[in-house]
């Protein structure tokens, strides 16, 4: 592992990022669980990637957060952050075109 992600790890320790967390990992056809607390999956991509997502369902145009993360398509953008159901609609709730003022 390297340094930042280790520092980064000991950041979200001191945090209190320490839910427990399940991790599902396969082996050949064996499912195996490991729980482990939730700072030590934080890496320099969970922080990339939490920041794509949170700049979308900020307003942020997909074509500037593409400049920012180094996307290269829309699609790999779009297939990149996550967004639910629930936050797609949270998003779209204030949109004219829902709320009747067009």
């Amino acid at each position: 592992m390297n340094q930042i992600n280790a520092d980064i790890k000991e950041i979200g320790k001191i945090a209190g990022i320490d839910e427990i967390v399940e991790i599902k990992e396969l082996r050949g056809a064996k499912t195996i669980i490991n729980k482990l607390p939730k700072y030590k999956k934080i890496t320099t991509h969970t922080g990339r990637r939490t920041g794509a997502t949170l700049l979308y369902m900020a307003g942020a145009s997909p074509l500037d957060i593409m400049k920012i993360t180094g996307h290269t398509t829309e699609k790999s953008l779009l297939t990149y952050i996550k967004i639910s159901e629930e936050e797609t609609a949270s998003r779209l709730i204030d949109n004219p075109f829902f709320s009747g003022s067009l």
